[in-house]
């Protein structure tokens, strides 16, 4: 079984070969990388216009927008340290981890100093 990674991997070498060839060569082409990969051909041919199109330069926009800031991870520190860190042993919040403040006194590291909050 091929992963979506490697579908796309296999489209993105056959880009060039799809842009330089005829429409009898196009057709084999996505003949072709029907029979290996199984993606149906306008689902190729949807991907090869997106290679086609796509400019570098700009970033992706992908993803959700970060709605919370630093500001509001020092408030949510700030309310598990009054809760006595409560939370399963082992078993830290996923926030504290992304903002790199996190204790980890057990393990035997140092933690980061949050940032100013206010």
């Amino acid at each position: 079984m091929m992963t979506m990674a490697t579908k796309h991997t296999i489209i993105e070498e056959k880009l060039a070969k799809y842009l330089k060839a005829s429409k009898e060569g196009k057709s084999k082409l996505l003949d072709y990388i029907y029979e290996i990969t199984g993606l149906h051909r306008k689902s190729v041919t949807r991907r090869f216009n997106l290679l086609q199109n796509r400019d570098d330069q700009i970033p992706s926009r992908r993803g959700r927008e970060m709605i919370y800031g630093p500001r509001v991870d020092c408030a949510l520190k700030e309310i598990w340290d009054c809760s006595a860190r409560s939370a399963p042993s082992g078993c830290v919040p996923v926030w504290l981890n992304t903002c790199g403040f996190w204790p980890l006194k057990e393990i035997g590291t140092t933690a980061k100093k949050p940032p100013d909050c206010f």
